[in-house]
């Protein structure tokens, strides 16, 4: 189709100049009296009012032959503006196309670049929207664009693209960025891509998030200094090791030891009652720098312990918040958010 289109247009193209050329001497030939298409200046404006389908009527062929030319001239012409159209409507939707894509780049720095687009990268840009930062989300299928863009306001960039193509990844300055996640579905295939964008962009601090723990070693070999487990329920968490890595690692620590922590008891009455744990995260880390680790809910056999909470679970009164604070944020937390300290002791869920 497009080499019909290609030949199509060169065809046209030679009856408009061959008709702006031969009928001026037509016109001459046969009505030099009459004529008043006179020269070829004549002829190219004849043309251009023709062609945008103006039709002034200051020129036209006045002889049988010229108005041959003619016909054949306006029929032609009506071709070329069609493929004119039809080329710049083709250009614009490739413009649109480039941009929804990402392809005409980023310009920011200090921002977050997540790789891999999957239930726990959203959870993840969840917890990192409204903190501050732009999110670039590149993925390698063109589906998850239109997802991201659906679901997500302006300030969650995606690009479509390799994961280890450079010349795309300039554009969102990798380089530039604040922290750069792998969150690939395959820990091979994590491997692979770090690996080769360790290659490309050496001065990037990367943070891996992997499937498998055995393989944690592996990649901190490999030169990551940040592995984090990517969990169902683990946005928190990871999140929290793009903003305070330092924080994150006691956190992930304080997670698999099944340690009990800071617990705080949620008093009836508190401003947290009733509150999702989703919301509690985000507004505790923004007014506190407090980081939620975990949720204890009596249940018919005593308490529970929920490790890192989906968003979706409500807080009830009467609930035991594991939260790692700073001291001097213990005492705002019992007065302003009806907090009381306890030592509660848990069970794993």
């Amino acid at each position: 189709m497009r080499n019909v289109t290609k030949w199509l247009s060169i065809v046209l193209g030679a009856l408009l100049v061959g008709g702006i050329f031969v009928l001026p001497s037509i016109e001459q030939a046969y009505a030099p009296d009459a004529a008043n298409i006179q020269d070829v200046g004549d002829a190219v404006w004849y043309a251009v009012v023709t062609l945008t389908t103006v039709g002034y009527g200051d020129f036209y062929p006045v002889s049988v032959p010229g108005q041959i030319v003619g016909v054949v001239f306006v029929l032609s012409s009506l071709g070329v503006l069609g493929v004119l159209i039809g080329k710049v409507a083709d250009l614009f939707a490739t413009y649109r196309e480039h941009h929804r894509l990402g392809h005409h780049g980023l310009d920011e720095t200090g921002h977050i670049v997540l790789f891999g687009w999957n239930g726990s990268t959203a959870r993840i840009v969840e917890q990192l929207q409204g903190l501050g930062r732009p999110i670039v989300v590149v993925t390698h299928e063109r589906s998850h664009v239109n997802t991201i863009h659906e679901r997500f306001s302006e300030d969650v960039f995606p690009l479509y693209s390799e994961f280890g193509d450079p010349k795309w990844l300039d554009r969102v300055n990798l380089r530039q960025a604040h922290r750069v996640l792998l969150n690939i579905d395959s820990d091979t295939d994590t491997l692979i891509h770090l690996l080769n964008l360790r290659k490309h962009f050496p001065d990037v601090d990367f943070v891996v998030a992997v499937r498998n723990e055995e393989l944690r070693e592996t990649f901190q070999n490999a030169g990551v200094a940040k592995v984090v487990s990517s969990d169902t329920n683990a946005a928190h968490l990871i999140a929290s090791v793009i903003f305070e890595p330092d924080v994150a690692r006691f956190a992930q620590e304080l997670i698999a030891t099944a340690h009990d922590g800071d617990a705080f008891t949620v008093e009836s009455g508190s401003r947290i009652a009733d509150m999702t744990y989703g919301d509690l995260f985000r507004a505790l880390h923004e007014a506190r720098r407090v980081l939620p680790v975990g949720l204890s809910k009596a249940d018919g056999n005593g308490a529970s312990l929920l490790k890192l909470p989906k968003d979706e679970v409500i807080i009830d009164a009467g609930d035991t918040l594991i939260l790692i604070a700073r001291g001097r944020d213990i005492g705002p937390l019992q007065e302003n958010w009806g907090l009381a300290r306890s030592r509660t002791s848990t069970s794993n869920a």
